[in-house]
């Protein structure tokens, strides 16, 4: 019997050209835009490329490794001040150079603040969210509400890293690789 119906599904499925997912090609499918992060993509290393300028990357200002240094984009040198790793922390990111092994820190997480370096700590202003939203591109939250953001869309070597709230604009949009 159920031999029979197993027969009866399958060619019902193929009369009517339905086919369930694979879990290969399910897993295969790019995120859907406006969620979080798929845990497998991304933790790891990244260079944080804003959307809205080419050959440009997110930078530990000058090689600093002090804490409090500046944040800014800089033409891409495939250099560590460039690189960042992304560790997961619960649902949430720490954001990790790997020059001075200190965290991206967004200060009191409110808009135009300055984003920083600082020693790595479990707290809200280190917790980062990456949301895809489509073209392989992030935006970087924290806080629930703020953005990571280049500062007036500058395309400009040495413009600052700051948070804005949240709005689906190129200079708060990423590409990890």
């Amino acid at each position: 019997m159920t031999k029979t119906l197993l027969v009866a599904t399958a060619v019902t499925a193929s009369i009517l050209g339905v086919t369930p997912p694979s879990a290969s090609s399910a897993a295969q499918r790019p995120h859907e835009a406006g969620t979080s992060a798929a845990a497998g993509r991304i933790p790891g290393v990244h260079y944080l490329r804003p959307a809205h300028a080419p050959g440009k990357c997110v930078t530990v200002h000058g090689w600093e490794t002090s804490t409090s240094a500046k944040i800014d984009q800089w033409t891409c040198q495939g250099q560590q001040n460039q690189r960042w790793n992304f560790l997961q922390n619960g649902f949430k990111y720490w954001i990790k150079s790997e020059l001075s092994i200190k965290c991206l820190d967004a200060g009191d997480i409110k808009k135009g603040r300055k984003v920083i370096q600082w020693p790595c700590k479990n707290s809200l202003n280190q917790a980062w969210n990456p949301v895809y939203r489509g073209g392989n591109r992030y935006q970087i939250v924290v806080g629930g509400t703020q953005c990571l953001d280049v500062e007036g869309g500058s395309k400009s070597n040495g413009a600052r890293l700051i948070l804005w709230k949240c709005k689906n604009v190129p200079n708060q949009l990423f590409y990890l690789n």
